[in-house]
């Protein structure tokens, strides 16, 4: 039996820029080489799936204590 997942939350890109690092530029220079997740556009606002920035900050680190 599989345990149910807590409810997805979205990220806008402000917090998207704390969490990477990044800066504005940088953040879309790594979306567009695949490096990095993709946004969700609603509307005008483009919001990062917030399960997607945490597996990428845990490859990351992973990959840092290699």
């Amino acid at each position: 039996m599989s345990t149910p997942q807590a409810p997805q939350e979205f990220l806008r890109l402000p917090e998207v820029l704390k969490r990477s690092g990044y800066s504005r530029t940088t953040l879309y220079r790594r979306i567009a080489e695949g490096a990095f997740p993709r946004w969700i556009k609603d509307g005008r606002i483009a919001l990062w799936p917030s399960r997607e920035v945490d597996a990428w900050q845990a490859e990351k680190l992973a990959a840092g204590r290699a």
